[in-house]
């Protein structure tokens, strides 16, 4: 019974959501939550799985942000919203916009048009989940 594929699948997306909320360095690593949110997206993973997973949306994301805010410096132009929309599970760039609102990052459209998030370890992030709701019941975003 350990060894069926569902349970493995189950232990394997166990492990990645609890490593992507650790307090330490460790999540500074943006593999364990863009490869959470990545597992979820493939057929592998039934639905169920996602959406008894999606009520830690919030928490993953917070703390991916942070991990990412301490990974570029002041001096680094914006992070563009088309790539945190596949490391953060999201459906879009306007989902990406909504979070990164909600936890204090601002955003803004660079020169070539394309929406950047103004990451760097300066921004402060606010820590209230409870400010987050998401905009719809998806299990990938």
């Amino acid at each position: 019974m350990f060894h069926h594929a569902l349970l493995q699948t189950a232990l394997k997306l166990h492990a990645l959501a609890q490593r992507s909320s650790l307090p330490r360095g460790e999540r500074a690593s943006p593999n364990a939550f863009s490869r959470l949110f990545k597992l979820i997206e493939s057929p592998q993973v039934p639905y169920l799985f996602g959406c008894l997973l999606s009520s830690h949306f919030g928490e993953v994301r917070r703390n991916a942000l942070e991990a990412l805010r301490n990974a570029y410096l002041v001096q680094h132009s914006g992070l563009p919203a088309r790539r945190l929309v596949k490391m953060l599970g999201c459906d879009d760039e306007d989902e990406v916009r909504e979070i990164c609102e909600t936890f204090g990052v601002a955003t803004e459209v660079g020169e070539d048009g394309q929406l950047l998030a103004q990451l760097n370890k300066t921004t402060p992030l606010k820590s209230k989940l409870t400010e987050w709701r998401p905009r719809r019941a998806s299990p990938t975003g």
